[in-house]
């Protein structure tokens, strides 16, 4: 994860957010809308936005297009919404190497669900009363149920918690409410740093997290040598012991176990049915490919197998490799401390006969340590990290019961 374009300009940024594509609509169809606008990260714009909107064949089409600042590289998404605004289909793809759209995502084509609402098109969604809703970032193949409704010239979106994700507005759109900002203008108030300064975990019982109260619900905080008690999250010697659920064997968007590419790798790699060995050797194997100037690239497994990446392509390499050999594997995001403060980073949890431990290609590193502090579970984007970075401060605490 890298400064001043952290990490998640790569993940949560083109999640939000960037998107669009070219896209030929039905004919007939009728010019609805154009914007463009400027996203912002931190305080600093990292891409430019064009949005174009068309209606015929009583759907409507958008087309979004980003370019970003960092790299040039630009970023689509296709879309077509209904007439309310909710998403019928989608596809986002950046550049050549990263490519994701709904019919990926299990589940959200069943019509017992909720209507999708792609964060991106928030402004798009026009409800006639507070409507239940699955929150998708196509960016980071993150699904979060909530609510959308509309607070006077604002569409908001609600997670389960009643909390607000995003909303959109006439001057653009807000998601966050974390670092990203994608308006006409930057926000007139500097975002502090995503970085946390700290002092070291070492002796550390607890870390009380103040600065979310909207997001701590929805932390999945609980793992390795962590558990979370209301807004402080408390070290514990004893690994994660929740068993494994279904999806930490499957593959998904970005961590692409059944690939054939990630399956010859990691099979050339195993040896015999001791998780820890083979977490070993993948670590040992993947850490060399770790370059942190890459972190513009898609963190995701295929990607890191053949370009390297970051800490975040890393993870989901480690993820997809151990989920081919058979082995439940997940990827988290959160905090590593480092040299007096705390960066934003992405590793891996691997179960093993003992329970969930921490494996981490980047550093590298197997076995829980103080220096991780993890907030969610996924790669991470502009429904999880992206609401909280830079807004999180963590203080020392004694762990609640304690005396």
């Amino acid at each position: 994860m890298k400064r001043p374009a952290p990490p998640w300009t790569t993940t949560a940024l083109a999640g939000l957010y960037l998107g669009a594509a070219l896209f030929t609509c039905a004919c007939g169809s009728r010019e609805a809308g154009a914007a463009r606008r400027t996203l912002y990260f931190a305080g600093e714009p990292v891409a430019r936005i064009a949005e174009r909107a068309s209606v015929g064949g009583g759907a409507r089409h958008v087309t979004r297009t980003a370019t970003l600042e960092q790299s040039g590289e630009t970023t689509e998404l296709r879309a077509t919404l209904d007439a309310q605004g909710f998403a019928l289909a989608a596809r986002y793809t950046r550049g050549a190497l990263r490519a994701v759209d709904l019919s990926d995502l299990a589940g959200l084509r069943d019509p017992t669900r909720a209507p999708v609402v792609l964060i991106d098109l928030l402004g798009h969604v026009q409800p006639r009363a507070p409507t239940a809703v699955l929150l998708v970032d196509l960016a980071s193949a993150e699904q979060v149920p909530g609510t959308v409704e509309r607070r006077g010239a604002e569409i908001a979106a609600l997670d389960a918690f009643g909390f607000v994700v995003a909303r959109a507005n006439v001057e653009g759109h807000r998601t966050g409410p974390g670092v990203f900002f994608e308006g006409d203008s930057a926000p007139a108030t500097p975002r502090v740093p995503v970085e946390i300064e700290a002092p070291s975990p070492a002796g550390v019982r607890a870390w009380r997290a103040t600065g979310i109260n909207d997001v701590v619900a929805a932390l999945t905080a609980d793992g390795p040598g962590q558990h979370r008690v209301g807004d402080v999250l408390v070290r514990t010697p004893a690994p994660g012991l929740a068993p494994p659920s279904a999806a930490a064997s499957a593959p998904e968007p970005f961590v692409e176990s059944a690939d054939t590419r990630v399956v010859a790798w990691a099979g050339a790699l195993a040896a015999g049915d001791d998780a820890m060995a083979r977490t070993a050797r993948l670590v040992e194997a993947i850490h060399p490919m770790v370059d942190a100037s890459k972190g513009a690239l898609p963190p995701a497994a295929v990607v890191m197998l053949e370009h390297g990446g970051d800490c975040d392509g890393a993870a989901a390499l480690l993820t997809a490799g151990l989920r081919a050999l058979g082995t439940p594997a997940r990827p988290v995001v959160g905090y590593r401390w480092v040299d007096g403060r705390f960066l934003p980073h992405a590793w891996t949890e691997v179960w093993t006969p003992g329970g969930w431990l921490v494996a981490d290609a980047t550093v590298p590193r197997i076995g829980d340590d103080a220096s991780y502090l993890k907030l969610f579970e996924g790669l991470g984007g502009a429904l999880t990290m992206g609401r909280v970075l830079g807004r999180l401060h963590l203080h020392p605490t004694s762990a609640p019961g304690a005396p």
